[in-house]
């Protein structure tokens, strides 16, 4: 039984990551990523790096805590299409989270 529970919590853990939709700034316009996050709450958005040319990084972003596995977000500002600095909330690690 306890196998069986904790398959379906990871099972459901996965699925939740795997929904969520997967974007590009460079490709969206501000508006549009905000839209998105509107809609679904979170996405895992890939932006350009300010400090490394040509590098690409990934991380969760949310309309709230509530949609961080740490529950903890801050202000991030990434480049999009139409803007150099389209402030959203990113989901802040585990590792920066105090109470770990």
């Amino acid at each position: 039984m306890r196998k069986l529970i904790l398959a379906m919590i990871v099972t459901t853990a996965t699925t939740n990551a795997l929904a969520l939709e997967r974007l590009y700034s460079a490709d969206e316009t501000c508006d549009q990523i905000k839209s998105v996050l509107a809609r679904d709450g979170a996405a895992i958005i890939y932006y350009p790096s300010r400090s490394i040319p040509g590098l690409n990084l990934l991380n969760r972003f949310a309309t709230s805590a509530e949609f961080c596995d740490s529950r903890r977000i801050q202000k991030f500002a990434i480049k999009t299409s139409d803007s150099d600095i389209c402030r959203i909330s990113i989901c802040l690690e585990r590792s920066d989270d105090p109470s770990n």
